[in-house]
């Protein structure tokens, strides 16, 4: 059941679920990180969507696994509530089951949260429990939804010393710059990690890496560094240049004087 977004495409995802629903209408799609700081899966990527056959409205909600531990079930509730924030239906015992999830993997585009209101526009996910392949559980003890996170900061925002920046952190990092919190880190690439001793799980880049990245007495370093690397290089191409053009001249003085010499000689023997 473990299904990605990256090797089909969203529009033949949401239509293949189940051609009997008829074409599928977006009515709103959610790319941004939804989570709470301590549990074990994200809300990557979701979905509310009409079909062309059927009443009501479908969720169609992409999870990830931030664990190192293989995900076999997965529950949660639903609550859904109408454009004006009017509660709607709440769903609870909602699962996945069956499932082999490795760490960082994503799941749920196989499966779609069918709703009969219309009027539903809005929804929150609750995760209450989770089932890992080594037997261990985790279960919420809250009734806390997923809430979106902050959203993270552009290298832009370094001014000049973005160009440092880039070239010092891997390129697959650079999307971003990296966070540092309690319980968690965000990656240069996007991606949340729990483990703060182990590199990113989407992209492998050390959080030190980043960190060091970051920080600004580090970019005036490495500033300064580059720049007098900058003048090294310019100095020594000056310096082939002009050595080319003596080089140049003295050939041309060399043709000269074989050319004169050339010509008494020849003077010499008339």
């Amino acid at each position: 059941m473990v299904l990605g977004s990256s090797m089909v495409s969203f529009k033949d995802t949401i239509n293949n679920i189940n051609p009997a629903l008829g074409t599928a209408g977006v009515v709103s799609r959610i790319e941004h990180i939804h989570w709470n700081e301590s549990v074990p899966v994200a809300l990557v990527a979701s979905s509310l969507l009409t079909y062309s056959n059927a009443p009501g409205v479908g969720v169609l909600l992409e999870f990830q696994n931030l664990t190192d531990k293989t995900i076999t079930q997965l529950y949660f509730s639903l609550s859904a509530a109408a454009a004006d924030g009017r509660e709607v239906r709440r769903t609870d015992n909602l699962s996945f089951l069956n499932l082999s999830v490795g760490c960082g993997e994503t799941f749920g585009l196989d499966y779609m949260v069918r709703l009969p209101e219309p009027e539903i526009r809005n929804y929150k996910i609750i995760i209450s429990r989770i089932v890992f392949a080594d037997d261990t559980v985790w279960e919420n003890t809250t009734d806390e939804p997923f809430a979106p996170l902050p959203k993270p900061t552009l290298p832009s925002s370094l001014g000049e010393m973005e160009s440092v920046y880039r070239k010092i952190t891997p390129e697959k990092a650079q999307r971003f710059l990296a966070e540092s919190h309690g319980s968690w880190w965000r990656c240069g690439c996007g991606q949340i990690n729990l483990d703060h001793t182990k590199p990113c799980i989407m992209c492998a880049t050390p959080l030190e890496t980043l960190l060091l990245a970051v920080n600004p007495e580090e970019l005036e370093l490495r500033k300064t560094a580059f720049d007098d690397e900058e003048k090294a290089a310019q100095l020594n191409e000056a310096r082939q240049r002009r050595n080319m053009l003596f080089f140049i001249a003295a050939i041309g003085v060399l043709i000269l004087v074989v050319a004169f010499l050339t010509v008494m000689l020849q003077t010499s023997v008339q």
